[in-house]
């Protein structure tokens, strides 16, 4: 910032205070002139990761949601100074913004005070940054939807803080975190194990088991609940990122277990498939605070999945219901493959159904906890779910995706009468595979097995290795095809490493499976495993057509690319889309608009836009307030027939006390000397002959204490620094601006031009704003115009290079003053723009050029 201090050093024997306070303002002026390059040229980086697929990490999309997020409220602090109370407005607009952030990225903001625990009833959506997306999903389909959840209650992330600092565990969990290393199973089970140790024995403070204990008796006491579960909701958990499986449920809990359950579940979340989710994600502990839903337990005669869309089929119209009978533990955890029956989303008819054998289902045992026991045998072949309740579960899960606006991932269960209940919700990832190409003849090619389900689609070559157990996982090879009897714990920690994995028993809708899609490991379900695939043989995996092939089938893996770029599916991808979504588009473009408001910036960069825009007009409306005063305002004096008053603010200030005139040879400028000079070469159009009093006004005197809002469009008046300049040009029936900054920091320069209005019809201003587009454009610059209203504007170049081009600029707006007038088409606009090139010399790039006028 020692670019921005000299900027405003200044003698301090100046004797008004006025003028003080001028030069206070124009210092948060630049510094908000500064912040705004900072967050533009962070979401320009942001964007160009998307653009140009780089590899990046949670790291980065954290800490450049930082440095926007910090940019944007000192900006608006800026604002405050510069315009008063008017612009505190922006604080609560930045917030409505923000909590749409942190919906898509939870504990972005940090743990922040809150209630200890929250029922159901009271939360929604908008308290995942307290509960959990988890919590805060069920509390929303509970209270604004109207579906039917469960009775419960979130423990909050607060509270998990308050349970950490009552026992001083952070420090050493975060010293045992940063010591293990996550490629080594052996090293994360010994760090989890110390650190679940140390969490077990830490004691629950009185304050929050009385909390627990107040709500668990007013859910008792209004409907008769007696049994609980208790499920984890971290911060984080069920967004882009699922953390599907990684942490623990527990089911069937007594009262008198509540406690001793919440201190499990956060023990839960130091798993060793937990530290090497997050940290192979580049989450950091920190963020993940562990919420706790405690829930209503339900007596399940069926429970399952629902998927609104086909994940792996993206064109397929299709709803997905998993199903088996009990408890839905056996499902997400694999141990069971599930019925499947597919519905049409438009008309609501089963497609297909696929009956699977169910030999066992889980239970509530009758003191606590579950129980496996056995499917009647003349029911282990028979579907799971009733024609009336495949309806009914359809109908919830289309209101559900509506609602939320993506498809949907909900787990659900069917109680002994009969009802209904949701008991999550979640994103679903959709897998978009390329299916146009056509397939490669395999005639030569040898299968030696085929069947089951794809779970994540794609084609991989490796050696097959058979892992049976989590103990087995530390010696997989690097780039084999995993084969395992069913999802175990562990998986997780294997799925970066391998080309593919084939499962004998589970379905598309398990914890493993959702893993599978969010690391794009092609995977197959469901298929017998045969001697066929043997340990070490070399084999090919089409996971679209559940077939595995001998040898290396390098025709197979190419035809099953999937859609868009090489990381596009990623869920880090995915999750940057999301946010620059809220902070990157701008729909606040013309500031002479009735609906330039504050009420209507969506995003950040409204935000930015608009602070920008309206920092310029408190500046001129500052310096008019000083219009009457001669010692600190002066008058340009100039050949050209146009009368632009200056206000000077630095240190160069001084040199004119008193003085009335800045002579145009002398400017204090470099960035206003250079646009000057452009238009003393050009010289003044000369078919104009009103007189320069009659042509322009100026800014009328403001000495009373009422406030005017002076604004920058109506006048000709110009505000100047040595590197910095912004002035107002009234010429006649259009207003130019230009902005600019020319430091000896390539970073912080730019150049910034907007124009309204005219003397011609709609159709010809328009024309002209092409006409000046198409020749700018060519200069380097970019185009955000609409309509009659030109934006434009070019950055981080050298100094010398944009005096280059502000002196051009000065050049055409002389060249282009009257031009309306004379533009009746297209084709003599393109005529126009072509003769001022040429006179400026400005080399046409064929690539730049704007195609206006083809």
């Amino acid at each position: 910032m020692n670019w921005f201090k000299k900027l405003i050093q200044r003698d301090q024997t100046y004797p008004s205070e006025l003028f003080d306070s001028l030069q206070l303002k124009f210092k948060h002026f630049l510094d908000l002139l500064d912040q705004n390059n900072r967050v533009l040229k962070t979401i320009s980086d942001m964007e160009e990761k998307l653009r140009e697929e780089f590899l990046f990490d949670m790291n980065y999309v954290t800490s450049s949601l930082e440095d926007v997020r910090s940019g944007v409220l000192k900006m608006i602090d800026c604002m405050i100074v510069l315009g008063g109370d008017d612009y505190k407005k922006l604080q609560s607009r930045y917030k409505w913004i923000d909590d749409e952030i942190e919906l898509i990225l939870p504990g972005s903001r940090g743990i922040v005070p809150d209630e200890l625990t929250i029922n159901f009833t009271d939360l929604g959506k908008n308290r995942a940054w307290s509960v959990g997306s988890k919590n805060a999903h069920l509390g929303e389909l509970k209270a604004s939807l109207k579906l039917p959840v469960p009775d419960g209650f979130a423990i909050t992330a607060w509270a998990y803080k308050i349970f950490l600092e009552h026992n001083d565990l952070q420090a050493r969990i975060t010293d045992l975190i940063e010591s293990v290393d996550i490629t080594h199973y052996d090293d994360l089970a010994r760090i989890s194990g110390q650190i679940q140790s140390i969490v077990m024995s830490a004691k629950v403070p009185d304050i929050i088991i009385e909390d627990i204990n107040l709500t668990l008796s007013q859910i008792i006491e209004s409907d008769d609940v007696k049994r609980f579960s208790m499920r984890s909701s971290a911060i984080g958990e069920d967004t882009l990122f699922s953390f599907a499986g990684q942490y623990r449920t527990y089911l069937n809990v007594r009262v008198e277990d509540i406690i001793d359950r919440y201190r499990l579940v956060v023990a839960s979340k130091f798993t060793p498939k937990a530290i090497y989710y997050f940290l192979s994600h580049s989450f950091s502990e920190l963020d993940l605070a562990m919420s706790v839903g405690c829930v209503e337990m339900i007596d399940a005669h069926s429970a399952g999945v629902v998927y609104t869309r086909n994940p792996v089929v993206a064109d397929d119209n299709c709803l997905i219901i998993s199903s088996i009978f009990g408890l839905g533990r056996y499902l997400v955890d694999g141990l069971l493959t599930p019925d499947e029956i597919k519905i049409d989303r438009d008309s609501g008819q089963v497609q297909e159904t696929h009956i699977a054998t169910k030999p066992v289902q889980l239970a509530l045992d009758k003191n606590s906890g579950t129980i496996e026991i056995p499917v009647p045998i003349d029911l282990q072949n028979e579907i799971s779910i009733s024609p009336e309740q495949i309806v009914e579960l359809t109908k919830f899960a289309l209101q559900i995706e509506e609602y939320y606006g993506t498809p949907q991932d909900l787990e659900w269960v069917i109680n002994r009468e009969g009802d209904l209940k949701i008991l999550q919700t979640r994103p679903l990832r959709i897998i978009e595979t390329d299916t146009s190409s056509s397939l490669p003849p395999d005639t030569n090619l040898e299968r030696i097995a085929e069947g089951g389900e794809t779970v994540c689609p794609g084609a991989a070559h490796g050696r097959i290795f058979h892992v049976t157990s989590p103990e087995n996982l530390i010696s997989v090879p690097r780039g084999t095809i995993l084969v395992v009897p069913h999802s175990f714990p562990g998986l997780v920690t294997v799925m970066e490493r391998v080309s593919a994995m084939i499962v004998e028993v589970g379905g598309v809708a398990s914890h493993m499976a959702t893993l599978a899609r969010e690391y794009g490991l092609p995977t197959i379900t469901g298929m017998k495993i045969t001697e066929k695939l043997k340990q070490g043989s070399d084999a090919t995996v089409d996971a679209n057509n559940c077939v595995i092939y001998k040898g290396f089938a390098e025709e197979i893996i190419k035809s099953r690319k999937n859609k868009g770029g090489l990381f596009e599916d990623m869920p880090i991808i995915q999750l940057l889309k999301r946010i620059l979504d809220k902070i990157s588009p701008l729909t606040l473009i013309n500031p002479t608009s009735s609906k330039f408001v504050i009420d209507n910036c969506i995003t950040l960069h409204d935000i930015t836009r608009f602070s920008h825009q309206k920092a310029m007009s408190e500046m001129f409306r500052s310096a008019g307030e000083l219009q009457g005063n001669s010692e600190f305002t002066h008058q340009l004096r100039t050949k050209i027939p146009l009368k632009v008053n200056v206000m000077l603010i630095g240190n160069q200030a001084k040199d004119y006390l008193g003085d009335k005139w800045i002579e145009d040879s002398n400017i204090p400028s470099a960035p206003m000397a250079a646009f000057w000079s452009g238009i003393l070469e050009q010289k003044w159009p000369s078919t104009h002959s009103q007189s320069q009093d009659d042509k322009f006004s100026t800014i009328p005197t403001k000495t009373n204490s009422s406030r005017k809002k002076i604004s920058f469009e109506e006048s000709s008046f110009a505000v100047i620094s040595r590197e910095y300049m912004v002035i107002s040009l009234h010429l006649g029936y259009h207003f130019t601006s230009v902005e600019a900054m020319c430091t000896d920091i390539a970073g912080k320069n730019y150049i910034r031009m907007q124009h309204k209005g005219g003397g011609a019809t709609r159709d010809r201003r328009i024309l002209r704003v092409h006409v000046i587009e198409t020749i700018l454009s060519n200069l380097g610059f970019t185009n955000a115009s609409r309509g009659d209203f030109l934006d434009t504007s070019v950055g981080y170049q050298d100094k010398e290079t944009l005096l280059e081009k502000l002196k051009l600029l000065g050049r055409m707006i002389m060249c282009t003053k009257q031009l309306d007038m004379a533009l009746t088409n297209e084709t003599l606009a393109k005529w126009h723009s072509d003769d001022i090139m040429r006179k400026l010399g400005i080399e046409q790039h064929k690539e730049n050029t704007i195609d206006y006028f083809d």
